[in-house]
């Protein structure tokens, strides 16, 4: 991206009380804005900061050398690898690049209401939910996500659940320029530690839920909860909406947040399904002096849930249309659930979805068990270069329901497979390992599993949901759990 002129750019920072120090020797034009050091062309601004597995202030010689125009770093230590050279020392380097990225792009977060959704499950589906939820009465939604970004039928690729700052900032730019009434996007704990936000302000953040993940990046469950916290505390405007289910209000009253809309069973928001199949729902909602009957085209009651989050959230931009208008028109959540046809008529219920924590497994499977007439046969595995904790705590959540088990690969990465399915199998308990198939090649397994089917079985292959992808060792090759089991209900 474009740098500014070294004088704006330096007046700007001064504004937002981010210098610490300064040194700027030679007054000059500066080039792009650029963080990974290969990039660098004469004349650019670099910006040095700690990565998970590298630290690029260990190259500014070389960045000086190569004739950077400005350097921002965060580490004092490396300050005598920059005198003489025009730099700033910042107290987060992340934090300054979120910051001049919104202001290369003409600070796009302040053109259109954004909304956040966090939560260790649930962002994806929620943010789906809500351009769905809103295109009846013409909101044009801009969803930015794991997914991907898109608007309407145009999408973006994205790197991240919650991208870096210069391409976070470029979408945002891309969303006021097209016309989007609002912007809703996940935010994952890795962006709020990494400050990757910057200026944004949310008029309104939904907190779906909090499980054990990611504590290969933080070191406690404490840590990671203090740091979806800030999607509240730090980047919610003043007065704006905070909404939370139920599950998580204990947590934060415990942190001492007020002023939170709950939903869920006793929320402020009262839910419960009163009927439901793989078809979809009827649900009963209460709030405030509402009482309503609705049917919901959503399979999964955290499904649901999150959909009732997502009203709460988005209230203003519905409130004058018929709540049962909007609902008849949702189109179901990719690789949520999501059901995989074979190209007969099939009594074989095969679904597909995301779930690859503990609480988001158990909670899938707790849905499907009441809808499965027969046998519930369960694929899933565990991703490599993660949270080892994890794995046979999912082993102990399939057992709970999954009459068959079959474990296998997901994502290894350059992880041993077979070392992540023996931590996964480490944790079935006795009784479980009589009904569970190890079959290291997901393929394999995904077939396997289709062919013990008997009509009205259902099966549930779980881990990756609307990835098109496998990462194995440093490779990412073309794999979609949803082709694959259609291939394979079509030759079985």
């Amino acid at each position: 991206m474009k740098s500014p002129e070294l004088s704006e750019l330096l007046a700007y920072l001064r504004q937002e009380n981010l210098i610490q120090a300064e040194e700027i020797v030679q007054p000059q034009s500066l080039g792009q804005v650029v963080s990974d050091s290969r990039q660098l062309k004469a004349g650019d601004v670099f910006i040095a900061y700690q990565g998970v597995s590298f630290d690029s202030h260990e190259t500014l010689c070389d960045m000086t050398a190569n004739g950077a125009g400005l350097v921002i770093l965060d580490k004092p230590k490396f300050l005598p690898d920059v005198k003489g050279f025009n730099h700033i020392l910042v107290k987060n380097s992340r934090k300054v690049w979120a910051y001049i990225a919104a202001m290369v792009h003409g600070h796009p977060e302040t053109r259109v209401p954004m909304y956040g959704v966090t939560g260790t499950n649930g962002k994806t589906s929620s943010a789906w939910l809500s351009q769905s939820l809103l295109k009846p009465v013409g909101k044009k939604v801009f969803v930015i996500g794991t997914m991907g970004a898109f608007l309407g039928d145009e999408f973006f690729p994205t790197r991240h659940t919650t991208p870096d700052p210069d391409e976070l900032f470029s979408l945002l730019k891309a969303a006021a320029d097209r016309g989007a009434d609002l912007i809703v996007m996940e935010v994952s704990s890795h962006a709020i530690v990494q400050e990757k936000l910057g200026p944004i302000r949310f008029q309104g953040v939904l907190f779906t839920s909090f499980s054990r993940d990611h504590l290969d990046f933080h070191e406690t469950m404490e840590e990671y909860f203090d740091a979806k916290l800030q999607a509240f505390r730090t980047y919610l405007e003043a007065g704006g909406a905070k909404v939370a289910h139920e599950s998580v209000m204990p947590l934060l009253q415990a942190k001492g947040e007020e002023r939170v809309i709950s939903y869920g069973s006793r929320g402020d928001w009262q839910m419960s399904l009163q009927e439901a199949s793989l078809d979809g729902c009827r649900l009963q909602l209460q709030y405030e002096s509402h009482q309503c009957n609705l049917n919901v085209p959503l399979v999964g009651d955290f499904i649901v849930q999150n959909l009732v989050g997502v009203l709460i959230l988005l209230r203003e931009h519905w409130q004058s249309t018929s709540l049962q208008e909007l609902l008849n028109q949702l189109s179901t959540v990719p690789g949520r659930l999501e059901r995989v046809q074979s190209q007969g008529s099939d009594e074989r219920v095969v679904l597909v979805d995301y779930a690859h924590t503990p609480d988001a497994l158990e909670k899938c499977l707790a849905s499907l068990r009441p809808l499965a007439t027969k046998r519930l046969v369960v694929v899933f595995g565990c991703g490599g270069d993660r949270d080892r904790g994890k794995r046979p705590l999912m082993a102990q959540a399939a057992a709970r329901y999954g009459d068959h088990l079959l474990i296998t690969s997901d994502n290894p990465r350059t992880e041993d497979p077979q070392q992540i399915i023996d931590d996964i199998v480490a944790g079935l308990p006795a009784d479980a390992k009589a009904r569970c198939t190890v079959e290291i090649d997901r393929r394999q397994a995904i077939a396997t599993a289709v062919g013990m089917l008997n009509p009205r079985d259902c099966l549930l292959i779980a881990g990756k949901g609307h990835e098109d992808y496998q990462i194995i060792g440093k490779d990412r090759i073309d794999f979609d759990d949803r082709l694959v089991a259609r291939d394979a209900m079509d030759n079985i």
